[in-house]
């Protein structure tokens, strides 16, 4: 229930409360990697990409064949190296 709720909240764009109610479904059932990777996810969009990162991580170690890991950190990764790529190009452009 808290992750279908969670998913609401998010496709709303009340990513905070989304995050709460997937925490909460991650303290219910530790070992559920759906929840972990909605968290990952949510951390991703609230900005918090260290943390994303780190739920990702964990996430992986549950299981290193889920594509959607994989795919929800490399997009994690390349949104920020292009982040920093673009505002070193506009450093050097001034």
């Amino acid at each position: 229930m808290r992750t279908l709720l969670g998913l609401i909240l998010r496709h709303q764009g009340r990513i905070e409360e989304s995050l709460n109610n997937f925490q909460a479904a991650l303290c219910l059932n530790p070992m559920n990697i759906n929840n972990l990777k909605q968290v990952g996810r949510s951390l991703y969009l609230l900005g918090k990409h260290k943390t994303a990162l780190e739920a990702f991580d964990e996430a992986e170690q549950l299981n290193s064949e889920d594509r959607e890991i994989w795919h929800n950190k490399g997009d994690l990764l390349t949104n920020r190296i292009l982040s920093h790529h673009s505002s070193f190009i506009h450093l050097l452009t001034l």
